[in-house]
């Protein structure tokens, strides 16, 4: 075959490999639409951190917490006595109690506690078998109870 044929091949393909590689590199997604909370973070398939309450951090490196907040706290016991908290751990007759949003592994234990007025008159938390048991597993874990 001819030499000067032949270049002008390599050079064509050579060229036409560019202008796909331009054109591919120039296209953007648009179906994914902005992510502005946690559950769209996790749905998108982003990591989400086993912490309390979870996070999740998306492609861009922003971070949304997960809403945890419970807008219609549930009356348990008698008397008017509600869980708050972020954490569920206030019994108070406040039904908006809130606290800040730190996690401490006791606080898992008041699922088994019953929120009620105490022979104080005052709403509390009335310790269960359940209660002690989980308290004491936490003790026995090391970890720090204030």
């Amino acid at each position: 075959m001819n030499k000067p044929i032949i270049l002008s091949l390599i050079a064509i393909v050579f060229l036409a490999a560019i202008g796909l590689y331009v054109f591919n590199s120039s296209q953007t997604v648009t179906d994914n639409p902005p992510i502005t909370n946690f559950e769209e973070c996790a749905e998108a398939g982003y990591a989400v951190m086993e912490s309390y309450p979870r996070q999740c951090r998306s492609g861009s490196g922003e971070l949304f917490v997960e809403d945890i907040s419970d807008s219609n706290p549930e009356v348990v016991g008698t008397g008017g006595c509600y869980v708050g908290g972020c954490s569920s751990q206030i019994c108070s007759e406040d039904k908006d109690a809130v606290s800040t949003c730190e996690y401490k592994e006791e606080y898992a234990c008041y699922k088994a506690a019953k929120c009620e007025r105490q022979t104080s008159g005052q709403c509390g938390w009335t310790q269960t078998e359940e209660f002690s048991i989980c308290m004491r597993a936490v003790i026995d874990s090391g970890a720090d109870i204030k």
